[in-house]
């Protein structure tokens, strides 16, 4: 598997984003939440994901594209944890992580944090398909 992020993966279209925040499903750990939703793509790939820092949280615009980059790049690193489990079921989904702390945490800290909301919806998507 590539380790790759294309546009592909990138949730970019509002009637998509509209309806994850609407009618999606949220999983959280310190600093970090997940909002995801099953749905159909139209995509080569089984997830199309959306980070976001709220400006309320983190007023430097410079500190809150950091920490946009950080998740972006554990997320390329490790997004296998969730893709192996949603190709083997044949499911798609749409995600946002958003980011919900006031310091700013290093990329180890966000990786550790970022790994386990994905095993943990990585185990919600076998509970789902089952």
């Amino acid at each position: 598997m590539s380790q790759s992020f294309t546009r592909h993966e990138r949730l970019t279209e509002r009637k998509l984003i509209h309806q994850l925040f609407k009618e999606g499903s949220t999983k959280s750990v310190p600093s970090i939440r997940l909002r995801w939703l099953f749905q159909e793509l139209n995509t080569p790939c089984p997830v199309q994901i959306l980070f976001s820092v709220p400006k309320a949280i983190i007023p430097k615009a410079s500190e809150r594209n950091l920490l946009k980059r950080r998740m972006r790049e554990v997320y390329r690193k490790h997004k296998f944890i969730l893709y192996d489990s949603l190709e083997s079921s044949g499911r798609n989904m749409i995600l946002a992580i958003t980011y919900s702390s006031r310091e700013i945490l290093s990329t180890k800290e966000i990786q550790e944090k970022i790994i386990v909301i994905l095993q943990r919806l990585k185990r919600e998507n076998e509970k789902a398909s089952k």
